[in-house]
């Protein structure tokens, strides 16, 4: 009878093994998928950001007193239109574009986006799109501060913790 109690208790105990592994392995194959859900949507909404984005640039980009007011030189009217759109940070006049990446990339393609760029310690979506007046004149730079409201924003609408995070060069993040 030992025997027997002994062989049946190793049985339910290889059985709990075995099932408690399944159980695991479907687990984890659930919360792959719904992260890849996530993630999907997470792009789904930078896009759609930076969609906006790029038309209100755009429309910017497009407005005939901004324009002129670049190809005379206004500096008053377009320092106006820039403060209309809510315009962060001012660069002296000279100073190079943080980003000439997206500047080249804007010149290949007509336009240029990237989801985060670092500028001053802050990640941004920006975009970059051509002020044209006959030829190109101009570049006209929008984007939005990713901060903590950003991330709660996407955490509400994905039901998932969202941060952002850089890496510092030291290897710190």
């Amino acid at each position: 009878m030992l025997v027997f109690v002994g062989l049946f208790a190793l049985i339910q105990i290889i059985a709990l093994v075995v099932m408690d592994q399944r159980r695991a392995r479907i687990a984890l194959a659930h919360i792959g998928q719904e992260l890849d859900a996530c993630e999907r949507m997470f792009e789904r909404l930078l896009t759609h950001d930076r969609e906006q984005l790029e038309r209100a640039a755009i429309v910017l980009a497009a407005d005939s007193g901004f324009r002129a007011a670049i190809t005379g030189n206004n500096i008053n009217t377009i320092t106006a239109v820039l403060r209309n759109h809510d315009t962060k940070g001012h660069r002296r006049a000279g100073e190079a574009f943080s980003f000439p990446h997206l500047l080249r990339s804007a010149a290949a393609a007509g336009k240029a986006t990237s989801t985060v760029v670092m500028a001053d310690g802050l990640a941004y979506q920006l975009v970059v799109v051509p002020v044209v007046a006959t030829k190109v004149v101009a570049w006209v730079a929008m984007g939005f501060l990713l901060n903590d409201k950003r991330a709660h924003d996407l955490r509400e609408v994905i039901n998932l913790e969202v941060s952002f995070a850089r890496q510092r060069a030291t290897g710190g993040w």
